[in-house]
């Protein structure tokens, strides 16, 4: 099983169905997944599908929309989830399907553009995690042989 700690794919595959505001976040990458579906009526202000860097908390989160989506509120609520397995595993469990479906009954249809580059980034993030892991740039010796 890709992600052991497995807090619900199917349960963030239905919040995905129903939240205004979803923050994924994703602490082996330092990143978040934002799915916020609020739009205006004339179009000129889109749902929005964006990777971020990770905040100390849900509070600091909500604060960081004045920067994220200034065009709009900063959001009442905020659903929270974190995902500890893979990316693939994230895409298996029906994640970015339902992030397609969810766009498309929004009107929205470029969002599996969006999804995609979103997706794309993560990969990239979550790659470069892993090399620097293999690598030990992230890493510390805490002890070393005597020479």
């Amino acid at each position: 099983m890709d992600n052991p700690y497995d807090l619900g794919g199917d349960r963030l595959v239905r919040a995905i169905g129903r939240v205004e505001v979803l923050n994924v976040f994703f602490p082996r990458l330092r990143h978040s997944l934002i799915l916020d579906t609020r739009h205006d009526r004339d179009r000129a202000v889109p749902p929005a599908i964006i990777v971020d860097g990770m905040v100390g908390s849900p509070e600091e989160r909500m604060r960081s929309f004045a920067r994220l989506r200034p065009e709009l509120p900063i959001p009442a609520r905020i659903a929270v989830a974190s995902w500890l397995g893979s990316i693939r595993a994230l895409v298996e469990a029906g994640v970015y399907a339902a992030i397609l479906e969810r766009w498309l009954a929004l009107g929205y249809p470029r969002g599996e553009r969006d999804a995609e580059r979103a997706f794309r980034q993560l990969a990239r993030l979550e790659r470069a995690a892993l090399r620097d892991l293999l690598t030990g740039a992230t890493s510390k010796a805490i002890w070393e042989r005597p020479e």
